[in-house]
């Protein structure tokens, strides 16, 4: 995998370093929900390429627009917002997104329009399956949080055959399908409990030619 310390010391966390592996030097990418850039950064001095950032938060776009070809101010289920994406990206990079929106289903249906042909989804995506979350609900407790699964601004939630599902139902297919372990003892868990013990998913997804959506 490749790394960068100093992308690590500023944010770029396990799961956006998963991500970043997987985009080609050089190439075009849409990352939405850049936050304050940090992977935008990465992604164009280390590997060299055009990013185009959508942000729905302005004060944080801000930060990351020094970084970015184009940024767009705006929510990703907004239309307006797609009137200015274009299209021809190698890579749509959702790091902890599809979770946020109403309509995950049809922002990927919609995504096939801005790749190329040989172009990539690279998401993240929280596992809510997760042991301390089915711990809390045996306790009668399902309690949103301010940052993690539970955050108080998920409107859906995701197990591995649901966010497989939500690919292959919106014209993909699953070329890798990555854990993300909070523990290093969870790593040798996940030999027999994969699902309970998974934080999140990395997911790098192509269309598949053989669906019609």
């Amino acid at each position: 995998m490749r790394q960068n310390k100093e992308y690590t010391h500023v944010g770029l966390g396990y799961s956006h370093q998963m991500m970043f592996d997987r985009v080609e030097p050089g190439s075009r990418v849409l990352e939405v929900g850049c936050a304050t850039g940090y992977m935008t950064q990465a992604m164009k001095e280390d590997l060299g390429c055009e990013v185009t950032v959508v942000e729905i938060n302005p004060e944080l776009i801000r930060q990351a627009q020094p970084y970015a070809k184009l940024a767009v101010v705006g929510d990703i289920e907004d239309s307006a917002v797609w009137n200015e994406l274009g299209s021809g990206y190698d890579a749509v990079v959702f790091g902890d997104v599809l979770e946020h929106l109403k309509d995950p289903w049809d922002i990927l249906r919609r995504s096939h329009d801005l790749l190329n042909n040989d172009g990539k989804i690279l998401a993240s995506i929280p596992n809510v399956a997760y042991y301390e979350v089915r711990f809390n609900l045996l306790l009668g407790r399902f309690e949103y949080t301010s940052l993690g699964i539970l955050d108080n601004t998920h409107l859906r939630f995701f197990t591995a055959s649901s966010v497989m599902r939500l690919f292959e139902d919106t014209g993909y297919r699953i070329a890798k399908f990555d854990r993300v372990y909070k523990r290093a003892r969870h790593r040798i868990l996940s030999k027999f409990v994969p699902n309970l013990v998974t934080f999140q998913f990395v997911i790098e997804a192509v269309a598949d030619d053989s669906q019609t959506i």
